[in-house]
């Protein structure tokens, strides 16, 4: 985790650190209460990291994608209520039947990364929040 690195990162004068999230951390799902909750603790941990980082040379990036083809989501889920709600099936990788401008690929999300971690040094990327275009 980030307390495995940042020590070194903090003595050394510089390091770039990237944290994985999801859009739930920053908008509210119906029927995802818990997954959106625990998300938004990931990006109010990173935030408050990030401004105890000023000064130090460390930055700290959150991607927050939306939905991503092919993630396993909901193969894992347990929650039919709620999969029933959001008319999806639980088992089935995210993007079953969801048109091209719905889901993302992973090299968006990995690109989004690169970006983050190729900014000049005195750059922040802070926050990357990364959508489908027609996600609602």
């Amino acid at each position: 985790g980030i307390g495995a690195v940042l020590p070194e990162m903090v003595s050394r004068g510089k390091g770039k650190i990237v944290t994985i999230s999801s859009d739930a951390g920053m908008r509210q799902f119906q029927n995802l209460a818990v997954y959106c909750a625990s998300k938004t603790f990931v990006e109010t941990l990173c935030e408050i990291t990030r401004r105890e980082l000023a000064g130090t040379g460390v930055t700290l990036t959150t991607i927050c994608p939306g939905d991503v083809k092919g993630t396993e989501l909901i193969m894992k889920n347990t929650d039919t209520s709620a999969a029933e709600k959001m008319q999806v099936e639980i088992g089935k990788a995210v993007g079953e039947g969801f048109s091209r401008t719905q889901l993302l690929d992973t090299d968006d999300i990995a690109n989004a990364v690169i970006y983050a971690l190729t900014a000049p040094s005195y750059v922040a990327i802070n926050t990357i929040l990364i959508e489908p275009r027609d996600q609602e």
